[in-house]
């Protein structure tokens, strides 16, 4: 579950992001860095684990400049080392940060490789920068490059773009992995999750799957995957800051088993009525025709299924299998009939 966040205005863009990424910890990560331009080059910090190791590196060698992007990363293509962590930077000219696969991201890079562009890490991620290097040395303007690149990837993904070439301009876009615009005075922000810019700014603008945005200090420009102008609803948003605090204890994971009974009891009431009955939409026959669940999930979302399993399989007689989602993709599963597929997922990606 990797977190993303930009910064366009007047301020030190690094502080901005490093509060923003703060507020994203709770997701999980295992890597963290920051992107900024400061008017002469673009200069990159990463470390790897906690963020605390990242906010060192930033005192002990501060970084300038009023634009920036921002990424805490949870390992998939690539073990977790500093060179696999976001921001990726390419011919020190484009950084980006990404959520998401890039299916056909070998393909690519074996492409770019011929043409003479070096690589520094394992992940998929990585192809991105240098997809953009080409594009604006194809004379290609932001919106243009974006669009271009969206039609020769493959998969899912969310994904900020920070360019020497557009010095002023954040390239945003996402498909199937969430990215919202914040809206400021005199500034724009971006985040994968309106949790990390609720202490900035309150106006958001949750993007679509296959749009794409320029966004500068005072204006932003989103087109939708047809590369038309498009109109986004922008939403005024209620952010409880007690969802990004430890409130006292030692990490999130403590912190979320203390919440469970309230958790559990909020969900159960969204699910019946006055009487305690279920209100779900399928029928007691339809229940009752069910011969077999699959559950669908990853990480601590597959943790929980495989408890559910124990439950389910005890109370409702029904075989269960649970699977990890993103090995399931790639299968050709054998459904049997009247199988239920649930889908688990904590971040709602």
């Amino acid at each position: 579950m990797c977190g993303i966040v930009g910064y366009i205005g007047t301020e030190n863009s690094s502080e901005i992001l490093l509060d923003s990424l703060r507020r994203l910890e709770y997701r999980g990560y295992d890597s963290s860095g920051i992107a900024s331009f400061d008017g002469d080059k673009i200069q990159l910090r990463r470390r790897v684990g906690k963020l605390a190791a990242l906010a060192t590196n930033l005192h002990d060698d501060p970084m300038s400049g009023t634009i920036g992007i921002g990424h805490t990363r949870w390992a998939t293509h690539g073990g977790v080392t500093e060179a696999n962590a976001h921001p990726h930077l390419a011919s020190e000219r484009v950084a980006i940060v990404h959520n998401g696969i890039i299916e056909n991201h070998k393909s690519l890079r074996l492409r770019l490789e011929a043409a003479g562009h070096v690589f520094q890490s394992d992940t998929d991620s990585e192809v991105l920068a240098h997809l953009f290097v080409d594009a604006f040395d194809a004379g290609l303007g932001p919106d243009e490059a974006m669009s271009k690149i969206l039609s020769e990837v493959e998969g899912a993904y969310a994904l900020a773009v920070l360019s020497q070439d557009f010095p002023d301009t954040i390239i945003v876009a996402r498909n199937a992995s969430p990215l919202a615009i914040g809206l400021g005075e005199g500034a724009v922000y971006v985040a994968s999750d309106a949790m990390a810019m609720a202490h900035l700014t309150r106006q958001v603008i949750y993007l679509k799957d296959n749009d794409y945005a320029v966004l500068s200090a005072d204006s932003y420009e989103i087109y939708d995957g047809n590369g038309q102008k498009a109109n986004r609803e922008l939403v005024t948003v209620a952010a409880n800051p007690v969802m990004v605090d430890k409130a006292g204890y030692r990490h999130f994971m403590e912190k979320e088993i203390h919440e469970q009974p309230e958790a559990i009891a909020h969900t159960l009431s969204a699910m019946t009525d006055e009487t305690g009955k279920l209100t779900a939409s399928l029928s007691a026959e339809h229940l009752q025709n069910i011969s077999s669940i699959t559950l669908l999930a990853a990480g601590t979302s597959f943790y929980a299924g495989q408890i559910g399993r124990y439950w389910i399989e005890k109370l409702a007689g029904i075989p269960v299998a649970c699977e990890i989602a993103s090995e399931y993709r790639y299968r050709h599963p054998v459904a049997p009939t009247g199988g239920t597929a649930i889908a688990i997922s904590q971040s709602g990606e």
